[in-house]
């Protein structure tokens, strides 16, 4: 099996060009090949949609409240993946069925109706109407440059589709995945001040941070800093090809440290020893990227105590 590869203007290939490739085409051609994905089967949970059924019923308590709304990944299929929703609002003489909406909105989204009901009264006349339905979207729209479904740009999607059908409503389970791409889009913000940089990268660093909370607790600056180390360290790994080697960068505010490794156990082996270092929920952030056959393990070490830095890397580096 052979690759040929030839610049658009047909011009010899630089070194800067060389460079480029032997750092970012491995990782790009492993990338582009699509893995086998079984289907998930993942029987439908009634009781659950009755507990989010009686949970949003307890949200509307004034005749000014919006819908509440619950949404959950639910499958996939060859072709399409569905959400699944649970929709809480208080019924007035001028409410259009939720069925009727989706018919006559021209939407891009398949919208099934499971059941319709009322689950209360406010004020003892106006009646508090559960919706419970499925929407579907074709998964083609929403592939990334590995093949790997990306449900979080997805589920953006839906909740902006169904705001444009219904109107306003609260997102209940959606308020730490709006923290989180409120996040993103601040980190994007910062690197694009500083030039180029790989957004599918990114996004597998992002979502690799923990603990979750990092992902829309931590600031911009902490992430982009521990971001830059590792691309500095792919771009380090693919003119050396280290089989191990570790930066750090003690700032004000943080300790940072970056591992490339060949060691695919030494992950685990760090996340035992820094257990006890968790004081607190955001007291050390991890992030880990796989490239190829190398891991990168980075760590965030918050706090003002110099010893509790000292003691980390002195965890780590006798492993």
């Amino acid at each position: 099996m052979s690759l040929e590869i030839a610049k658009d203007d047909k011009s010899d290939f630089s070194l800067e060009d060389m460079r480029i490739l032997r750092r970012e085409l491995p990782d790009d051609i492993i990338n582009t090949i699509e893995q086998l994905m079984h289907p998930l089967f993942m029987p439908h949970n009634e009781e659950e949609t009755m507990h989010d059924i009686m949970t949003l019923s307890t949200q509307l308590r004034y005749l000014r409240d919006i819908p509440q709304v619950i949404i959950t990944f639910d499958k996939q299929s060859r072709s399409a993946f569905t959400f699944s929703i649970v929709m809480l609002r208080v019924l007035k003489k001028d409410s259009v069925p939720i069925k009727k909406l989706f018919r006559d909105s021209d939407t891009f989204m398949t919208f099934v109706p499971d059941r319709v009901k009322t689950v209360g009264m406010l004020r003892k006349r106006y009646p508090k109407e559960a919706n419970v339905f499925s929407i579907s979207l074709k998964k083609r729209d929403f592939l990334r440059s590995d093949h790997s479904l990306d449900v979080a740009k997805a589920r953006r999607v839906v909740v902006s589709e169904m705001s444009r059908i219904v109107g306003d409503f609260r997102d209940y389970n959606g308020g730490m995945i709006m923290k989180q791409n409120e996040l993103l889009s601040s980190l994007r913000e910062m690197l694009s001040a500083d030039g180029k940089y790989n957004e599918f990268l990114l996004e597998n660093f992002f979502y690799s941070l923990t603990p979750i909370m990092a992902r829309a607790l931590l600031t911009p600056h902490l992430i982009k800093t521990l971001f830059t180390m590792l691309i500095e360290a792919i771009e380090d790994n693919a003119l050396n090809k280290s089989v191990f080697a570790m930066k750090t960068q003690d700032n004000d505010d943080a300790l940072f440290v970056m591992i490339t490794t060949n060691d695919h156990s030494l992950k685990e082996k760090i996340a035992y020893v820094l257990e006890p270092l968790q004081t607190s929920s955001l007291q050390v952030i991890s992030s880990f990227i796989k490239s190829a056959e190398t891991s990168y393990l980075g760590y965030i070490c918050r706090g003002d105590d110099p010893s509790h830095r000292k003691k980390l890397l002195s965890l780590i580096t006798k492993l």
